[in-house]
């Protein structure tokens, strides 16, 4: 049994300059064993502590500090500091992040939509479509992993109509009269609260605090006075480039093409993924 959990990054608005739109929206997560679920989630409340030791009080019960969030923006926001201690301390916590991951066998999934501006974005249709492909990658890697292999996905809960949205559509491709498309994944994906799961909590320091923006350096620096975009990200990606790609799962399809891993749809300039981690 493996469960994929997944976070989102970024907005699904059209990106326009003069408002708050993103330039960059990331869907994506971690596909951990669930014999490792346990230790993932041990070695996080460690992090926590150790990073984190002002999060709760001291007299908080030690479980209590799966309650208590770090969010992945924060870490950002820190890692583009000017100020050494903010972007070390950051750095640090990411380090120990990618510690946990290798230690407890996780691998990487993700679909990253780089936006051209001005053009428009249906984000309900990019986030359903992306959460398709996902589950048809996290379908490959239970097929290589045996008959019996099986999988569920735990996605950060949003609201219940957006939520019910994207479920039906993978219901529909589950008990469609031609057959089920995702035979190994058990039932469709079910939403949860950040705040209860070590999976959500370290999918989103993945999606927030190292995809997003490593995608806006490596993709949306030819856009002018974007405030998305800092110099300082370039530390992340020269950092966690070698590590996250070796996270990745990628295969190759019936026709030879390679598919999963970190996949990059560039509405900008039709860049490969590749450059994602080229180095900076």
């Amino acid at each position: 049994m493996h469960v994929l959990f997944l976070d989102e990054s970024g907005d699904v608005q059209a990106f326009e300059l003069h408002n708050s739109s993103t330039p960059v929206f990331v869907i994506g997560g971690i596909v951990v064993p669930a014999r490792n679920i346990g230790a993932l989630t041990t070695n996080l409340l460690s992090l926590k502590r150790q990073a984190f030791p002002r999060l709760c009080g001291r007299s908080a019960p030690h479980l209590d500090w799966i309650l208590a969030e770090v969010k992945g923006s924060e870490l950002r926001k820190a890692a583009r500091s000017p100020r050494r201690r903010e972007w070390r301390h950051s750095l640090g916590v990411l380090d120990k992040v990618f510690d946990v991951l290798e230690a407890c066998e996780c691998r990487v999934l993700a679909r990253v939509w780089v936006k051209n501006p001005g053009d428009a974005f249906n984000g309900t249709s990019v986030y359903t479509f992306s959460v398709q492909r996902l589950l048809a990658n996290f379908q490959a890697f239970l097929h290589i992993q045996g008959p019996t292999e099986q999988g569920i996905v735990v996605c950060d809960g949003r609201t219940k109509r957006l939520n019910v949205g994207v479920a039906h559509s993978i219901f529909t491709q589950k008990h469609q009269v031609s057959g089920d498309e995702y035979p190994s994944i058990v039932d469709l994906p079910t939403f949860g609260h950040s705040d209860n799961h070590a999976g959500l909590q370290m999918a989103d320091f993945l999606v927030s605090s190292l995809l997003f923006p490593m995608a806006a350096h490596a993709y949306c620096s030819v856009i002018p006075s974007c405030p998305f975009v800092s110099p300082y990200y370039e530390r992340l990606r020269a950092r966690y480039r070698a590590r996250l790609q070796a996270l990745q799962y990628r295969y190759q399809d019936a026709h030879g093409h390679w598919r999963g891993g970190v996949t990059v749809s560039d509405r900008i300039a039709r860049r490969p993924g590749t450059l994602l981690f080229s180095r900076p």
